[in-house]
């Protein structure tokens, strides 16, 4: 008797995967393959969760210089790199290519905003009253369970968030799902980035438990309504300033940043990760992911040639 075997997982780097195949197979061991995956998957689940848009909002008085309590980003100096590495890869990777699309700094600002929210652990968007010294400042949230002892690779919320590109369509600025995040990620005027991350028994307005929210503040802030994100053409041909120089597709001052020019396209996304995002703010829809982790594959396989074996 034929059966059609459809299968979807997740790596260890959140990974979407798919495979499928018809098999003339007796019903015992079909059974079988049936209660090691359930078994399998159930030992690697994991929550995720999607919300559909990032957004800005304005100081009260722009401009004005306010006094904000100073705090340290949960980040170290290496996984800053890794963030402002990772953000200038995808900026210099966009589809078709950007003529104004500008190198992404830290900024310890916003990463001090970011880490204030993410402390917070409240599923929405938001930021302090003041985000001075900038007019406006954009959002994009992350969020996945997880242990506390095992902070998670900033890439893989990163990562989650371009994947929005594959549901947006440059030539008429369209989107077919969800893409303000990924938006927010390649907006060519957004020139600084922070983050923040902290772990969260509980998190308000969410079912998550033991969860890291992650939040990343840009500034200025993208996403202006019936705007591109950038100009398509060949890179660096429209850059703000005078004084930059084409590294890798993005617009760079070398003088400012100069161990970043040193290193050219090998340090851009050097530190990319693949894992999966899961990204934070209103309207967000939660659902449930399982995930097949090594140990499940080698099961998997197993399984499968038990199966092939009694088919014959």
């Amino acid at each position: 008797m034929g059966h059609n075997l459809s299968l979807t997982y997740y790596t260890l780097f959140g990974n979407r995967q798919h495979c499928s195949m018809t098999l003339r197979i007796s019903r015992t061991p079909l059974l079988l393959v049936c209660l090691l995956l359930t078994c399998q998957a159930c030992y690697g689940r994991r929550l995720t969760a999607k919300s559909n848009r990032s957004f800005f909002i304005k100081s009260r008085v722009v401009g004005e210089s306010q006094h904000r309590i100073k705090r340290s980003t949960n980040y170290d100096s290496d996984t800053k790199t890794v963030i402002v590495n990772s953000h200038n890869a995808h900026r210099g990777d966009v589809d078709p290519q950007a003529t104004n699309m500008e190198f992404i700094y830290w900024d310890d600002d916003l990463a001090d905003m970011a880490q204030e929210w993410s402390d917070g652990c409240t599923w929405e968007h938001g930021n302090p009253d003041n985000i001075s010294p900038y007019s406006s400042v954009g959002q994009n949230l992350w969020m996945g369970t997880g242990s506390e002892a095992n902070q998670p690779d900033p890439t893989g919320a990163i990562d989650g968030w371009v994947d929005e590109k594959e549901d947006y369509t440059f030539s008429d600025n369209s989107c077919s799902a969800v893409c303000g995040h990924y938006t927010q990620v390649v907006w060519h005027s957004s020139v600084a980035v922070g983050c923040g991350v902290t772990f969260c028994p509980t998190v308000a307005f969410s079912d998550f438990t033991n969860a890291w929210l992650m939040t990343c503040n840009y500034g200025p802030a993208g996403n202006w309504g019936g705007e591109k994100p950038y100009t398509s053409g060949d890179p660096c041909t429209e850059c703000a300033s005078e004084l930059s120089e084409c590294s890798s597709n993005v617009c760079i001052n070398c003088e400012e940043n100069d161990d970043y020019c040193q290193d050219g396209e090998e340090n851009v996304g050097e530190n990319g990760g693949e894992n999966g995002g899961e990204n934070g703010g209103e309207n967000g829809e939660e659902n449930g992911s399982l995930i097949l982790r090594p140990r499940s594959v080698i099961m998997f396989a197993a399984s499968l040639t038990l199966l092939l074996l009694s088919a014959k």
